[in-house]
């Protein structure tokens, strides 16, 4: 809760539900919170008690048009950055550029419909790296400190339930200690060429990491997140190889992870990078999967070990509805193509159990545990293993994952 009070709003004013919820889809997956409106009146209702940072907004809405709108928001005095989206020709968006310039808004983009999913969130990305009270200054400090910038979510094996691995997660604070969206840290660092310093540093962690608890006694798998400019640095396998003898840590516990939107299926420097990982003994997995539009073609130009299905697919599986029969293919697909897969966002017992039943291999979510520090990685291996006994016994495992992570913790700090 506290990163998304921390977040800039984007109001989104169209008077179709679909382009609604697909531009509100997209300014969240770049770190806005959003707010949706179906017409100018509703949205100048809105703004009475919202002040969003950026305002997405339709031309041709009933019951009051775009012109209409921006004399409103104008009137208002408004300081939001304005995106204006239209179906009419480049003339009318020109029209309309000027008309409220001169009205006093400030206007961020102006954007021709159908509107292509890469088009507007790179738009919208832009945007968020400007009204984000985070610049290049505080991301170079950042990568300067010591701290740790990863927490971790575990991985449960599902066919005897074991806590087998984690997902390293990039949490990064800005000045003031607020938390900063990883969407606008990379947005950053891509801007400002410092993906290769953010890479190597979230790399040098989760690696070093690795060691601290395989010499702690837990033998843990870490999955990684590498950016899409990272499939292209042709000197990425023999750093990361570096990395892992240094710490004597097996390349084959490290399972780096590439949204399937982030890789140019025909791009030759990427399948290059990516099979020289792989022989160098590095576990490839494809995340989200399922919501790109050329999934099967990735997956087939890759060589990907683990198909990660996306977290959208993970709810309501007790129903038997579209997720139900979407998450059943990916892990038959999985299994006949000789994939590993993990579902990710697993949020309760419900769809746990149906991954289970359906042959996915790995899970995490809430359902199982929120990404925590390195340090609370102990105390959970011990919380889940007292957990799974219970369930042996037929106690019910939410009564108990709380009480006992108290618990274990405290012994923890006694030891």
């Amino acid at each position: 809760m506290e990163q998304a009070l921390t977040r800039p709003v984007a109001l989104i004013v169209d008077d179709e539900e679909g382009i609604r919820h697909f531009v509100q889809h997209v300014a969240e997956s770049v770190g806005l919170n959003t707010v949706l409106a179906s017409g100018g009146a509703e949205a100048l209702h809105v703004l009475k008690t919202l002040t969003p940072a950026i305002v997405i907004m339709d031309m041709q809405m009933p019951n009051g048009d775009g012109v209409q709108l921006i004399q409103g928001l104008a009137g208002l005095g408004l300081q939001s950055t304005v995106v204006i989206l239209s179906g009419g020709d480049h003339r009318l968006l020109d029209v309309t550029n000027e008309i409220a310039r001169q009205r006093g808004l400030k206007i961020g983009a102006t954007l021709n419909k159908p509107i292509r999913f890469a088009e507007l969130r790179d738009c919208l990305s832009g945007l968020y790296t400007q009204v984000m009270p985070f610049s290049v200054d505080d991301l170079r400090a950042v990568l300067q400190e010591p701290t740790s910038l990863l927490h971790y979510q575990p991985k449960i094996r599902l066919s005897d339930g074991a806590f087998i691995g984690v997902e390293a997660l990039m949490r990064v604070r800005d000045g003031g200690g607020r938390p900063v969206s990883p969407e606008l840290v990379l947005a950053i660092a891509e801007q400002a060429d410092l993906m290769p310093a953010l890479n190597q540093r979230v790399f040098e962690a989760a690696v070093a990491q690795r060691r601290a608890w395989s010499d702690a006694g837990l033998k843990l798998d870490i999955a990684v997140n590498l950016s899409a400019s990272g499939a292209f640095d042709t000197e990425l396998p023999t750093r990361l190889t570096a990395l892992c003898t240094a710490e004597d840590v097996p390349p084959s516990t490290i399972i780096i992870e590439m949204t399937e939107t982030a890789l140019n299926a025909d791009n030759l420097i990427a399948m290059e990078t990516m099979v020289r990982l792989r022989l160098m003994g590095f576990r490839l997995s494809i995340d989200d999967f399922g919501t790109g539009h050329s999934s099967l073609v990735r997956l087939r130009r890759m060589p990907f070990s683990e198909l990660k299905i996306d977290r959208s697919f993970a709810s309501a599986l007790d129903q038997g509805g579209e997720n139900a029969v979407i998450v059943r293919s990916l892990a038959n697909l999985a299994r006949n193509l000789e994939l590993h897969s993990v579902i990710e966002g697993v949020e309760e017992e419900a769809a746990f159990r149906f991954a289970t039943e359906v042959g996915c291999d790995e899970a995490q979510g809430y359902h199982i545990a929120k990404p925590m520090p390195a340090e609370e990685i102990k105390s959970f291996a011990q919380t889940w293993q007292w957990r799974q006994a219970a369930l042996t016994h037929g106690r019910p495992a939410p009564q108990i994952i709380e009480a006992d992570l108290v618990e274990a913790r405290t012994a923890e700090g006694r030891s």
